[in-house]
């Protein structure tokens, strides 16, 4: 409706805010932990970090504003991904990546090349059709 949008957190889930009209929009619900959220440059995109594959360690995530329910898992890390970031132009993304215990280390990574919407969609109905064929045998 033309609002200013703003991320907000409540309780590990992501929702927005629309502060003209003063509603909530829910964007995840998922009882994993989330957090970090943060729009593409266009706004079509929400980018995460999250636990929600199940894993132990926080991986990158990123889901359609639009349609949430679209959403692709981007990392499958051996270590936590936190804080991404999209870069202006939209075609890489920059995380802190690390390892909690005696010896911290936290170093700045970056996913490059990332898809565009479309290709996100195709990638995301291949993984469902041999998700099905799997199913079926």
């Amino acid at each position: 409706a033309g609002a200013d949008l703003r991320l907000t957190i409540k309780n590990t889930l992501h929702c927005t805010y629309d502060l003209i009209l003063g509603t909530e929009r829910w964007l995840t619900y998922e009882a994993a932990q989330q957090g970090y959220p943060s729009f593409s440059a266009d706004g079509n995109w929400v980018i995460y970090q999250s636990r929600e594959d199940g894993g132990s360690f926080f991986d990158i995530w990123v889901l359609s504003f639009a349609n949430p329910t679209q959403r692709f898992q981007l990392n499958n890390d051996t270590a936590d991904s936190y804080q991404p970031q999209f870069d202006p132009q939209g075609n890489r993304i920059v995380y802190s990546r690390g390892t909690w215990g005696s010896a911290m280390s936290f170093d700045l990574w970056q996913l490059t090349a990332v898809p565009e919407p479309a290709t996100l969609l195709l990638l995301a109905l291949g993984d469902l059709a041999m998700l099905r064929r799997r199913q079926r045998r």
